[in-house]
């Protein structure tokens, strides 16, 4: 189930090879500014927003109601996380103890708060 990360992760991608300066989560977060309000995915979902929370990017996805399908929220960031660890993004990212979450709400409502995710899975 990939439904959040290939527009995000190539999104980061781009990021890290361009401009200077402290690469923190803010940094990212003002970057990806112009991906807010987009849809993404099949469903689709959109993303409402990306701000950072200390060192975390923390990108907020809202749906029609039921668009979880009953998923945990870890299997969705699962699925943000695997498309962007296929970059080479990923690395970079994660470094200097940067973390990113995912959160959500159906229709605006439930909010569910994603786990931090520090590293790419391994194996």
């Amino acid at each position: 189930m990939r439904i959040l990360g290939p527009a995000l992760g190539a999104a980061l991608l781009l990021l890290s090879a361009c401009d200077s300066g402290p690469r923190n989560a803010a940094w990212f977060a003002r970057r990806v500014q112009h991906m807010v309000g987009r849809d993404y995915g099949p469903i689709p979902v959109t993303l409402k927003s990306a701000e950072a929370e200390g060192n975390a990017l923390v990108f907020t996805f809202d749906g029609p109601a039921g668009w979880r399908g009953g998923y945990p929220s870890f299997m969705l960031t699962a699925s943000f996380l695997d498309s962007f660890c296929e970059t080479p993004a990923a690395k970079d990212y994660f470094g200097d103890g940067r973390t990113f979450r995912v959160d959500t709400l159906e229709a605006g409502q439930r909010p569910v708060r994603g786990s931090p995710v520090s590293r790419c899975r391994e194996g």
